[in-house]
């Protein structure tokens, strides 16, 4: 009669569980910006491996002409060489670089301890600005330097150099417009920005405010103001003043 069999069938073995990729420590992340555009991917390799082992070297390059987009970003595999790499000044291909720590998308750098011999703002800043006055431009920035510069801290609808009419030479400062506040947050979070080798103002752009009649309006007001002053007695009588 049927019987059982002596060896029992062998149950499937449980599917083991995959480890998941360590995920890449804090502070191994490099921001490389104010590139020179022959700088290449295997120069920046060559140049700051010398400071520790890396994981990864990106060269960030346009997606629709090729071209280098003057900034990277090295990755290290221990925080110990990414502080050696911070601790000192970067020259790469004739161009005095910048170099920091990468800020991730949606997360702010460490905020700077508040001076306690300074009150905190009366309120903070309004939330829905969108763009940064950046002062203190040497005179070789042009709009492709600043816009290379903020691309890390989100998408720009426009960067702009002020120039002289007259002389068309760069006036020291331009702005910068995100399409979100959350980028002007980020570059208000970053203690210092320098850019072609020269350390800027950034802060966020202030809306026109309404100080009265424009300056052309006013200086007609005190012309017609002096003139009547300086008229004789007898020409305001006669014209009943």
């Amino acid at each position: 009669v049927g019987g059982t069999s002596d060896t029992a069938a062998a149950a499937p073995a449980a599917p083991q569980p995959t480890a998941e990729p360590a995920a890449p420590a804090e502070g191994t992340k490099l921001f490389i910006g104010g590139l020179s555009w022959q700088t290449t991917e295997d120069g920046l390799r060559e140049y700051f491996g010398k400071y520790g082992p890396m994981d990864d070297v990106a060269l960030m390059v346009n997606k629709h002409t090729g071209q280098p987009r003057g900034f990277g970003f090295v990755r290290y595999r221990d925080p110990e060489s990414a502080r050696k790499a911070l601790a000192q000044p970067h020259n790469l291909d004739g161009r005095l670089i910048d170099v920091k720590l990468a800020v991730p998308k949606g997360a702010l750098p460490a905020a700077r301890t508040p001076n306690p011999n300074y009150p905190p703002q009366a309120k903070p800043p309004p939330g829905d600005v969108k763009k940064v006055f950046v002062g203190g431009l040497s005179q070789e920035a042009r709009d492709g330097d600043l816009r290379q510069y903020f691309e890390p801290y989100g998408n720009i609808i426009d960067a702009v150099v002020m120039m002289d009419r007259g002389t068309q030479r760069s006036r020291g400062f331009g702005f910068v417009t995100f399409d979100d506040p959350a980028a002007v947050t980020r570059c208000m979070s970053v203690p210092q920005h320098v850019i072609l080798g020269k350390s800027v103002e950034v802060k966020r752009a202030e809306p026109k405010q309404d100080f009265g009649p424009p300056r052309p309006a006013r200086r007609r007001l005190r012309r017609r103001r002096r003139r009547r002053r300086l008229r004789p007695a007898g020409a305001l009588r006669g014209r009943g003043l």
